[in-house]
């Protein structure tokens, strides 16, 4: 199955003894901000600036054969609550797991990821579209 990582670093993935690794594909999926400016909130004598930010739905790929797509994990939240007719067909998407399945180093960085994640809603988008079983 073709995979492509929408991400602008790559991506480690570990299983086992076996390590993959998934090269950005130069194109990256973002969600596109609207900021607006709020009250600010004193803390002590400081006023500090509060912004309430939306977002917009994020340009999505178009895929003609089964694709896996690597995006950040609030893509995939925002993915998951567009109705099923604004996704792309034969697209998983699907995020690094950076929580409890990171592996992470002495400094406390990700090192690489013992798994993917996406919503149970995407994967049975995906596994209709494909026309394989949910």
């Amino acid at each position: 199955m073709k995979i492509v990582n929408m991400t602008p670093h790559e991506v480690k993935i570990r299983v086992q003894d076996a390590e993959v690794v998934i090269p950005p594909s130069g194109q990256t999926i973002r969600l596109p901000e609207m900021d607006k400016a709020a009250e600010p909130i004193l803390i002590g004598s400081v006023e500090v600036p509060l912004i309430v930010r939306n977002f917009n739905r994020p340009p999505l790929p178009n895929e003609t054969e089964p694709t896996v797509v690597i995006v950040s994990l609030p893509v995939i939240m925002s993915l998951n609550v567009l109705p099923d007719s604004m996704l792309p067909e034969n697209i998983l998407f699907v995020s690094p797991d950076t929580g409890s399945g990171a592996i992470r180093g002495k400094d406390g960085n990700i090192e690489a990821t013992t798994r993917l994640i996406t919503t149970e809603k995407l994967l049975a988008r995906f596994n209709r579209t494909k026309g394989g079983d949910e």
